[in-house]
């Protein structure tokens, strides 16, 4: 049975990106709730008590990674001009407009850690596109164009959820599975790339995502082979979220 790559994703694509908008944008502190974000995207709807921005940022993640799809279909190669594209995507709405798909232009710092300077990160991402075409095994691609963009820090904000959309492509191109990293799983996620940054090895994050891809692999399985009679099940019926088996 297959669960990777478009078989799978194109079936399940409108549920994931909502679950993905959700625990992408939760990821860097955003409050609005799973229901919620279901209710924003389906129905444009307005939650009483959550702030603009935040209602914001959920509707580029999800235009986001829906859109990423039509790359994948294109056949568009990771790339730098292409990692910008993303970049505004995820931040169109929300951004200043001349930060945006563009590289930062103030020194910032994230997690009390400092980030290159402006023109050293430009250099940095530059050369790190060069360094994935020496790189075979398309999962440590994912897993350094991932960390290697956090280390980066080549926008003003809007890096991290960038990084797990670049993650992301890399390998639906590669005929893996998408991983939705979760909001719940923040503490693990996050104590995975400091130990990489502190070890200077990619390992710890790479066995971080492969330890994700093979739960992801194995509740995609269990869920499809509970369903014996699949064609008797309506789209929403099939992906509806379930509290029994958390596909994310």
């Amino acid at each position: 049975m297959d669960v990777g790559g478009d078989l799978f994703d194109a079936t399940d694509i409108d549920q994931a990106a909502i679950s993905y908008s959700y625990n992408t944008c939760g990821i860097e502190g955003n409050t609005i709730t799973l229901g919620e974000t279901e209710s924003i995207v389906i129905n444009d709807q307005v939650i009483p008590g959550k702030s603009f921005r935040e209602h914001l940022e959920i509707k580029d993640a999800h235009r986001a990674f829906t859109k990423m799809f039509d790359f994948i279909k294109g056949k568009y190669e990771m790339n730098e001009k292409l990692a910008m594209t993303f970049h505004k995507l995820n931040t169109k709405s929300w951004m200043n407009e001349e930060w945006s798909g563009s590289y930062k232009t103030i020194n910032n710092r994230v997690g009390g850690r400092s980030t290159p300077y402006p023109e050293k990160s430009k250099e940095l991402f530059k050369q790190l596109f060069r360094e994935l075409k020496e790189i075979d095994e398309p999962f440590l691609r994912a897993a350094k164009l991932h960390l290697d963009t956090v280390i980066i820090h080549p926008w003003q904000d809007g890096n991290g959820r960038t990084a797990r959309l670049l993650m992301n492509y890399e390998l639906l191109c590669n005929e893996h599975g998408h991983l939705q990293i979760r909001k719940a799983d923040k503490k693990e996620y996050f104590h995975a790339i400091r130990t990489a940054i502190k070890h200077k090895k990619l390992k710890p994050f790479s066995d971080y995502l492969y330890h994700l891809g093979i739960e992801t692999y194995r509740k995609k399985i269990a869920f499809l082979t509970g369903k014996k009679k699949l064609k008797e099940k309506s789209q929403d019926d099939l992906w509806a979220y379930s509290d029994e088996i958390k596909i994310y």
